[in-house]
């Protein structure tokens, strides 16, 4: 299992994975925030409008989406944060930063620690923890400290004592994974260990389930702790809209909350459900389909696709061509050099002739490919 709180990366990250074809959008997130989305030209980042006008120069390093009038950025080596004009709110002074929301305090690093400050560069938690992830929206963040894990509160006070070797999640009923030594189990948002250590693997809990490794493979377990479905798994990923990718040998197939097959294991790899879509890799090891809730394959094979955001996903044919298609598997745009999946704003990036640009399907919205790269949050996308 990879450690959560493994946040704190360069602003330009690639978000596309090679071996799943899933887009670097579609978790909801808005290109556009407060009014503005990171560009970059000649190696320099700044901030256009939805218009596609430039409001902010590129001058910076590195930058973060707006949040709350403010975005972190990077000038010479080091953070500091802007206001929508571009004018500094805090001079640049941290080693990372990522912006503050107005709620939840911002993540810093400063020297070889890391603490929270607000867009002002007040802390609101002093660096003091050897390593630290971002604020989630159950309001804790994961922190190291003296080389053990911990989860804290938005004031710093530590909910889960930092005495882990690994702390990872919270899932979605709020339950954490702990591990010490070689052993994972399961504490709440108090600190209360609910689940015993005992799994040499766990994964967060997701629609009611979680998954443990037994010693016959990966099985599922309830919220009380009690098996589910019984470990015979190879791999697997977490529920999602019912159901759960699964491998046996080297295939991948579906289950059900029952553990029963509902697409059998005979695919070179499978991504989560979304919107009535699961994706699989093809047994040719070029391609991927979509499968839909009967199990059935739909559409044809595409040398990559995403998953389903807003009625919307991005595929790249076999013949080179990038475009978005509907849940009924029909193209909605023209064929790009590259796109990416709809942003929870409604725009979708593309790319034409080497630029990028924005628009939204149905709509007279966006503007032309004019920019070397266009970013979301903290991280550059990079289409398909």
């Amino acid at each position: 299992m990879k450690l959560r709180i493994a946040a704190v990366a360069a602003a330009a990250a690639l978000l596309l994975g090679g071996c799943s074809g899933e887009s670097p959008a579609g978790d909801g997130a808005a290109l556009f925030t407060d009014g503005l989305c990171v560009y970059e030209s000649g190696g320099k980042y700044g901030y256009i409008n939805e218009k596609g006008e430039v409001a902010i120069a590129a001058q910076f390093d590195a930058a973060c989406g707006f949040a709350n009038g403010n975005a972190a950025v990077e000038l010479d080596g080091k953070y500091g944060y802007i206001n929508t004009s571009g004018d500094f709110l805090t001079l640049p002074q941290f080693d990372f930063a990522q912006s503050y929301d107005g709620s939840l305090p911002a993540l810093v690093k400063i020297g070889t620690k890391y603490g929270y400050v607000d867009s002002s560069g007040k802390y609101l938690i002093n660096p003091q923890f050897d390593d630290a992830g971002p604020f989630d929206e159950s309001g804790t963040a994961v922190v190291m400290i003296d080389g053990k894990y911990g989860v804290i509160n938005k004031s710093g006070s530590f909910v889960i004592p930092a005495q882990y070797d690994e702390v990872n999640g919270p899932g979605d009923n709020g339950y954490f994974v702990v591990r010490t030594g070689s052993k994972m189990g399961y504490a709440d948002s108090d600190g209360k260990l609910v689940i015993e250590q005992k799994y040499t693997d766990a994964m967060p809990f997701s629609e009611g389930l979680a998954a443990v490794m037994t010693d016959n493979g990966y099985g599922f377990i309830d919220e009380s702790g009690e098996t589910v479905i019984e470990g015979q798994f190879d791999d697997c990923k977490a529920f999602s809209e019912g159901f759960c990718a699964v491998m046996l040998g080297s295939k991948w197939g579906y289950i059900d909350t029952e553990g029963k097959y509902a697409v059998n294991p005979m695919y070179k790899s499978a991504e989560d459900y979304s919107e009535g879509f699961g994706i699989v890799g093809l047994p040719d090891g070029k391609t991927f389909s979509y499968v839909d809730e009967n199990g059935e394959i739909v559409g044809e094979g595409y040398a990559k696709l995403s998953a389903f955001s807003g009625g919307y996903a991005a595929v790249k044919t076999q013949d080179g061509g990038s475009m978005l298609i509907n849940t009924s598997l029909e193209p909605q745009t023209a064929e790009y050099e590259e796109i990416s999946g709809l942003f929870g704003d409604g725009y979708y990036i593309f790319r034409q002739d080497g630029k990028y640009g924005a628009a939204k399907p149905d709509s007279e919205d966006g503007f032309e490919p004019l920019y070397d790269a266009l970013c979301s949050s903290m991280q550059l996308l990079v289409t398909f």
